[in-house]
């Protein structure tokens, strides 16, 4: 259609994200991408749009599983069952603040804040009980099918 703008891959790759409902891989980006448009698309060209997109703090690089999330907050926890790889962010404003202090107090200016805490979800447990933490996740990224 003349006159209509592209998406970006940019643009196209945090749609993707968005639909996932577990955190994406850029090779598992790549295939998706390429069923949708009907093309190969490189994972090359996938790395370089994620890297734009973390740069307007607009996905989370999930170091420990290879993968990335949509951001829905600036500061998040990330908490990662090492058995199923379902991950939950949650907005920790007053965690941050907290290690930004110690960073000031160090005299290092850290490049972002970025905290992951692998563990076991209570449906990998199998009993159903959580630790403390009775209050549901703010965002879930993945479900147990």
């Amino acid at each position: 259609m003349p006159g209509r703008i592209k998406p970006s891959l940019a643009d196209r790759v945090y749609d993707v994200l968005i639909e996932c409902k577990r955190p994406a891989s850029a090779y598992t980006i790549a295939g998706l991408l390429a069923a949708r448009c009907g093309r190969v698309v490189h994972v090359n060209s996938v790395y370089r749009a994620l890297s734009t997109l973390e740069c307007r703090n607009r996905v989370t690089s999930i170091v420990s599983l290879k993968a990335w999330v949509a951001n829905s907050s600036q500061y998040q926890l990330i908490l990662i069952c090492s058995e199923c790889g379902a991950a939950t962010l949650h907005p920790l404003a007053d965690v941050y603040h907290r290690l930004g202090q110690i960073c000031r107090q160090a005299d290092f200016h850290p490049a972002r804040y970025h905290v992951e805490l692998p563990g076991h979800c209570c449906r990998c447990v199998g009993d159903g009980r959580t630790s403390s933490m009775n209050s549901p996740p703010s965002e879930v990224l993945s479900c147990h099918n």
